[in-house]
C-alpha cells in the first residue's frame, strides 16, 4: 500500500446520516473503497450476513441500512477494515470477523455486565457461554487444566490468550506452546530448510492465535528473546520449564504410553499445565490415563492396575474414572460455544460394488476363510498380520480394484469415484469448495486423474503425507474465488489445518476410529463458518465398510462413553464372533 493512502486515513472517510435509518460512508479514494468492499462486494456480503443488515456499494460510497445502533456498529467495522487495508494491503476473513466482534463485545459488556473478559493488546475476547467462562476461570486460577471439545471450538485460542495476558502481567516468565506433531519426527531431516522452516507448518495454529492477539513484530521479538517458545514436543525432552505456562495442543497424540513422544511429554516440568484435545479418548481408556499422567501423575493409579480394573468390572471402572477426572476436565460442545455456527448435515451415500468388484471381493473372502477358518479370535492370534492385510485389501477393493497389488496399472474399476464425479459435476458450476478425504493416497490419485479428464475446469489442490509446504495448498483452497477440490489424506489433513471455507466434505472410505474422521470433518466445521457444511459418507453396502460404520455408530460418543479398542484385534473380536461375519459380502 503506498504512502499516499496512509496519509489520507483521517480524511478519506466521510459519514452522512439520513432520516430513514440509513448511513452512507463516502470514500475519496477508489482503491480504498474497492479494497474494503472486496471483489464483487464479497466483504460487504459477509458483513451483511454477520450483522443481518443491508449494505450497498454506490459510486464512491457504501450505504448501510439498519437500525441506528447497528448502523454505528457497521460504521466502526468499516473504519476498522479501512485501517486493515491501509496497513496490510488486503482484508482476510478473520479481519471481517474481528471488525464486528470487537464492537459487539463492547455492547455486550455494557448491556449484560459480562465478566471474565480476556483483554489482549490487539482485542478483547468475551466468553460465549457459561462453559467458556468456566474454562477461562480455570485457565487463570488452576495449575492444571484439560480441555476436551471438538475442533474449532477455540480451545487453543483461549488458552493462548490467557497465557499471553499472564505473561504480559508478569505472572509467569514465559509461555511454552507445543504440539505433539508426530509427522515432525525423524523424517524432518529430509525436509528442506532450517529447523524452524521444517516445523513451522505443523505449528501454524499456534502462530495464528498469537498474531491474532498481539502485534506481529512484538510477537516475533518475544519469540526471539525466549518469552514465547513454540516447538514440537519431541524437541522439549529434558527441558526444565519451571514457572512456565505449558500448553499441550492435540494431547491425544501422546496416547501410546511407550512412545518416545509420550516419554518426552512426561519429562516436562512447568508451573501451569494445560492439555487440549478434541478427542481425549480415541481408542480406549488408556488414552485418558496417559494424558493425566502428564497433568497429574498418580491420579489414575498405575497402568497395570488401571487396565486390570477395566477387565474386572468395566462399568464400575468407568464410573470411577469419570469421578476422578471430572474436577479437572472442561468439555465444550460447539452447540454451546458457537451458537451462531451453522449446522453440519451428514448423509450416507450408499454405493453398490460393480460386478468385477463383487467377484474380487468374494475371491478374497473365500480364500481367507479357507486358510484361517471361522474362528476370528484364533485367526487374529495365529496370523494377525495376515488378517489386518486382508481387511486392508477388502477396504481397497470397495474403493477401486486398481488399489489392489498387481492391478496398479489396470484401468480404474470402482463405483465410488463414479458417485463422487456425479456430485462434483453438479457442484463445479456453483463456486462450491469441496474436501475429499481418503485413507489411500493412491485412491486420491485415481480421483485426481478422473477429475482432470472429466472436469478440466475444476481446480485441484492436494494435501497428504508427502506435502512439504502444508500452508500452500491450504491458502490456495481458502482463497480460491471459484470451485475448487482439495484431495486430502485423512491423517495428513486431520490435524493442524483450518479449512472453514469448505462447503462439502466427502469421506470416501470409513476408518475404524470415528474420532479420526470427526477431527477431519471439524477442519471445515469451525467458528467463523457462515453457511452449513454438508458431509457425505460413501459406504459400499453389504461389505466390510458396513461393519466399520456399525462400529463407529456404536461408539459415537467417545467421551461420555469410553470406547473400546477399535484399532486392534480385541475390538473386532468383541463385536464379531466369526471371520465370516466380519468380512462376507451380503447382498
Amino acid at each position: 500500500m503506498n504512502n499516499t493512502i496512509k496519509k489520507k486515513i483521517d480524511t478519506t472517510l466521510k459519514f452522512v446520516y439520513s432520516d430513514n435509518n440509513s448511513l452512507s460512508v463516502i470514500f475519496h479514494n477508489n482503491e480504498l473503497l474497492m479494497g474494503v468492499a472486496g471483489e464483487f462486494n464479497k466483504n460487504l456480503k459477509e458483513l451483511e450476513k454477520m450483522t443481518n443488515s443491508s449494505l450497498y456499494s454506490r459510486g464512491n460510497s457504501i450505504m448501510i441500512k439498519s437500525d441506528p445502533q447497528k448502523n454505528e456498529l457497521i460504521k466502526n467495522a468499516i473504519q476498522f477494515l479501512t485501517n486493515q487495508f491501509i496497513n496490510n494491503g488486503s482484508i482476510e476473513n478473520k479481519d471481517l470477523i474481528s471488525s464486528v466482534d470487537q464492537f459487539m463485545i463492547k455492547e455486550k459488556v455494557k448491556n449484560n455486565n459480562v465478566t471474565d473478559i480476556i483483554k489482549t493488546p490487539k482485542k478483547s475476547i468475551i466468553p460465549r457461554s457459561e462453559k467458556q467462562k468456566s474454562y477461562v476461570r480455570a485457565l487463570r486460577q488452576s495449575d492444571i487444566v484439560i480441555s476436551a471439545g471438538p475442533a474449532g471450538t477455540g480451545k487453543t485460542f483461549l488458552a493462548v490468550a490467557v497465557g499471553l495476558t499472564m505473561l504480559l502481567e508478569k505472572k509467569i516468565e514465559r509461555i511454552i506452546l507445543s504440539r505433539p506433531a508426530v509427522e515432525a519426527g525423524e523424517r524432518l531431516g529430509f525436509l528442506p530448510g532450517d529447523m524452524k522452516e521444517k516445523v513451522d507448518p505443523y505449528l501454524r495454529p499456534l502462530y495464528d492465535s498469537l498474531y491474532d492477539l498481539f502485534d506481529f513484530e512484538k510477537i516475533q521479538r518475544m519469540i526471539e528473546i525466549g518469552d514465547i517458545e513454540i516447538a514440537p514436543l519431541a524437541f522439549m525432552r529434558g527441558r526444565t520449564l519451571k514457572n512456565s505456562f505449558a500448553i499441550l495442543d492435540e494431547a491425544q497424540l501422546i496416547k501410546n504410553p511407550k512412545a518416545k513422544i509420550t516419554q518426552t511429554c512426561l519429562s516436562i516440568e512447568s508451573k501451569f499445565r494445560i492439555a487440549l484435545s478434541g478427542t481425549p479418548i480415541e481408542n480406549s481408556a488408556i488414552d485418558l490415563w496417559t494424558i493425566f499422567r502428564f497433568l497429574m501423575p498418580g491420579l489414575l493409579g498405575g497402568r497395570k492396575e488401571f487396565e486390570q480394573n477395566l477387565i474386572d468390572d468395566t462399568e464400575k471402572a468407568y464410573l470411577r474414572i469419570r469421578k476422578q477426572v471430572s474436577p479437572f476436565v472442561l468439555r465444550r460442545l460447539k452447540k454451546e460455544v458457537a451458537t451462531e455456527l451453522p449446522p453440519k448435515l451428514e448423509t450416507e451415500l450408499p454405493c453398490q460394488l460393480t460386478d468385477e468388484q463383487k467377484k474380487e471381493y468374494r475371491k478374497l473372502t473365500e480364500g481367507a476363510m479357507h486358510e484361517h477358518g471361522e474362528n476370528l479370535k484364533k485367526a487374529f492370534k495365529t496370523a494377525p498380520t495376515h488378517i489386518f492385510a486382508l481387511l486392508t485389501r477388502l477396504r481397497q477393493a470397495c474403493c477401486d480394484l486398481a488399489l489392489l497389488p498387481g492391478r496398479e496399472h489396470l484401468p480404474s474399476q470402482g463405483a465410488k469415484s463414479d458417485v463422487l464425479l456425479e456430485k462434483l459435476t453438479d457442484l463445479s458450476s456453483s463456486g462450491a469448495k469441496v474436501l475429499v478425504f481418503s485413507q489411500f493416497t493412491s485412491f486420491l490419485s485415481i480421483i485426481r486423474k478422473r477429475i482432470t479428464l472429466e472436469l478440466p475446469e475444476l481446480s485441484i489442490v492436494e494435501l497428504n503425507g508427502s506435502t512439504r509446504n502444508r500452508t500452500q495448498p491450504v491458502d490456495k483452497f481458502e482463497n480460491a474465488n471459484d470451485s475448487v477440490v482439495m484431495l486430502a489424506s485423512l491423517k495428513a489433513a486431520g490435524l493442524g489445518v483450518t479449512l472453514k471455507s469448505a462447503d462439502y466434505v466427502f469421506l470416501m472410505d470409513p476408518w475404524w476410529n470415528p474420532a479420526v474422521e470427526e477431527q477431519a470433518i471439524d477442519r471445515a466445521h469451525r467458528i467463523g463458518r457462515i453457511k452449513p457444511t454438508f458431509i457425505y459418507r460413501l459406504i459400499t453396502k453389504g461389505t466390510i465398510e458396513d461393519r466399520v460404520r456399525q462400529l463407529q455408530l456404536e461408539k459415537k460418543d467417545t467421551f461420555n462413553q469410553i470406547i473400546g479398542e477399535l484399532n486392534t484385534a480385541t475390538g473386532l473380536t468383541d463385536h464379531f464372533k466369526t471371520l465370516k461375519e466380519l468380512i462376507e459380502l451380503k447382498d
